[in-house]
């Protein structure tokens, strides 16, 4: 019975962290589109009022939305230590009763996990700084 939770654990881990990179993957893409479609405008060298207004409730929206990630990336790091303690008292449990079963686990990667966790977190800094400064540029290029 530990043993199937120590598994189905570890495959929910790896699930969830699988669904969240894919998520920002999608919400990066997502990000690097718009960009595109402001530098487009910059290139143009004629930002039209609409568009300066456009930046700002793009930029604000996909700040509002990298707040949120923080948040929820804060949120996953404190399940994975809480998955993480528990995981290490059912693999010292099933190490005492010493099974070959419990020797042939693959454990979920915590330490990359995290640090993963905090690299994103890092990129969301210069990312929500960049929004800011096409708002910014837009509004006073009009």
């Amino acid at each position: 019975m530990l043993s199937n939770e120590f598994q189905e654990r570890s495959a929910n881990l790896r699930f969830l962290f699988d669904q969240w990179l894919k998520w920002l993957s999608f919400f990066y893409t997502v990000n690097v589109v718009a960009w595109g479609w402001f530098v487009s405008q910059f290139a143009t060298a004629k930002i039209s009022p609409g568009a300066a207004r456009m930046a700002w409730l793009v930029s604000a929206f996909f700040i509002v939305e990298i707040l949120l990630n923080t948040v929820a990336a804060r949120f996953f790091l404190r399940f994975l230590k809480a998955s993480r303690r528990r995981m290490e008292w059912l693999a010292t449990k099933l190490s005492a009763t010493d099974s070959e079963e419990s020797r042939a686990q693959n454990p979920f990667p915590f330490e990359l996990a995290e640090r993963v966790i905090w690299a994103v977190l890092a990129g969301m800094v210069p990312v929500a700084g960049l929004w800011l400064f096409i708002a910014i540029f837009m509004s006073l290029s009009v």
